[in-house]
């Protein structure tokens, strides 16, 4: 909607406020299914935070003299240059990320939601999930988010601890946390999934214990469950290096993740990927087609994308990476002059593509299928890898291949990255 990016950017905010009222009383032209496009999902990068937390490396930039209607509008105009030059017929689930979504103005939902509604079709059931973080500014907006569109969402807790909270850089307590959870509960019916992180500095296996079990007593129906990693170049890494700070020794934090999975289990949220437990029929769709390799958009600055192309007789498909510029001002000075954001658009061969099915597909429960890589390089995993190499795997009941798929078992999820390391090895070079 290239005319939108120009009207926001241009006429008063009395203007822009009419119009918003005006375009939702509008009935949607909502166009049909078109099979011979592409189905994808969206991910959209609202790069703007509050505060900068130490241990994040996502692309992000403290809110400053932001020109929001023009933010939008560049969102709006990068959406609909990737489903008309890309011929998306649908788009399956909508994902707004950041950086900090909730801090944008709310209509950004109904902007883009509008956008794909004059453009492809989305289903009136689609996942569109928000993140957000349990700060009492955000938790007001909640229900003005709900109103422009947002039907689940996901919160940043991260600890129910506030001496953590506060280590990690985080603006909220526990108390708000809990509290904010609760109201998204009741606002959402239930589509809320919340994120935590363990392996904290100084935290014990028993300190995780306790904190998990005031996770389970919440009643949630998702939960995130990350280690805090050390990223290059942030402060918190930075402090680890210079032996600052001090985290938990690896046995431990195994010791952790094990009994993560327990506990969770224990209340009905089952382990559906590596990091994340869902009540059944609580999974989450738009994350679940990004680890099964399905084609998804990126747009907003520093976002990256996947799209398959199909040849004329639907013989050949080509994977093709797509990634926005990262930095905002750079990013809409692009989409200004050329209609998108992207910096890169590269197409990925046959063991480029198989290599990231492995490292996305071995996470999930149902492992990677064998189908889907057929359909993509008309290629089975025991023609493009040495299956004696991974024998040993087998062996050891770490890994499972059969003619459906390749998955990690409930006892090689313990080590998960050594074996999806031996998989990627077992990858015979294929000229393409």
């Amino acid at each position: 909607m290239r005319w939108a990016a120009k009207l926001v950017s241009t006429f008063p905010e009395s203007f822009i406020s009419k119009r918003r009222l005006l375009t939702s009383l509008l009935p949607r032209r909502c166009l049909s299914r078109d099979v011979n496009k592409i189905k994808a999902t969206l991910y959209v990068h609202w790069p703007f935070c509050n505060k900068l937390c130490p241990y994040c490396d996502f692309n992000k930039y403290i809110r400053r003299n932001i020109n929001e209607d023009e933010m939008i509008g560049g969102l709006q105009t990068d959406l609909e240059h990737f489903i008309k030059d890309y011929h998306i017929g649908e788009v399956k689930s909508v994902y707004f990320g950041g950086g900090t979504p909730s801090l944008a103005p709310p209509y950004v939902v109904s902007a883009i939601l509008e956008t794909i509604h004059k453009n492809a079709f989305i289903a009136d059931s689609a996942e569109i999930t928000l993140e957000a973080n349990p700060t009492t500014t955000e938790e007001s907006k909640l229900r003005n988010f709900k109103t422009e569109g947002i039907n689940r969402v996901s919160i940043g807790i991260q600890a129910l601890n506030n001496k953590d909270l506060k280590m990690l850089g985080r603006e909220h307590t526990s108390e708000q946390a809990i509290s904010c959870y609760k109201k998204a509960m009741e606002l959402f019916g239930g589509r809320v999934s919340i994120d935590f992180m363990f392996g904290r500095p100084k935290q014990s296996v028993q300190d995780w214990k306790k904190e998990l079990k005031q996770i389970c007593d919440l009643g949630g129906n998702h939960v995130s469950l990350y280690q805090l990693t050390m990223k290059k170049h942030t402060p918190m890494e930075r402090d680890h290096r210079k032996g600052r700070i001090f985290l938990p020794k690896d046995d431990a934090l195994a010791e952790m993740y094990d009994l993560s999975v327990q506990m969770l289990d224990e209340v009905g949220l089952e382990r559906y990927e590596v990091s994340n437990f869902a009540k059944l029929g609580h999974e989450s769709y738009h994350n679940s087609a990004y680890w099964n390799d399905m084609d998804y958009i990126g747009i907003g600055p520093g976002a990256h994308g996947r799209l398959t192309s199909t040849s004329s007789n639907h013989t050949i498909r080509n994977r093709h990476e797509f990634q926005q510029i990262a930095d905002p001002k750079r990013w809409m000075s692009q989409v200004k002059k050329k209609g998108h954001g992207i910096s890169i658009n590269r197409s990925l061969n046959h063991q480029e593509n198989f290599e990231e099915m492995v490292l996305m597909g071995l996470r999930t429960r149902d492992g990677l299928s064998c189908k889907r890589l057929r359909e993509m390089s008309g290629i089975a995993p025991d023609e493009l890898m040495n299956i004696e190499s991974i024998q040993e795997l087998i062996d050891a009941d770490l890994l499972q291949i059969d003619s459906s798929s390749m998955r990690v078992t409930t006892k090689g999820f313990s080590v998960l990255d050594s074996i999806t390391r031996e998989v990627i090895f077992a990858i015979e070079p294929r000229k393409t």
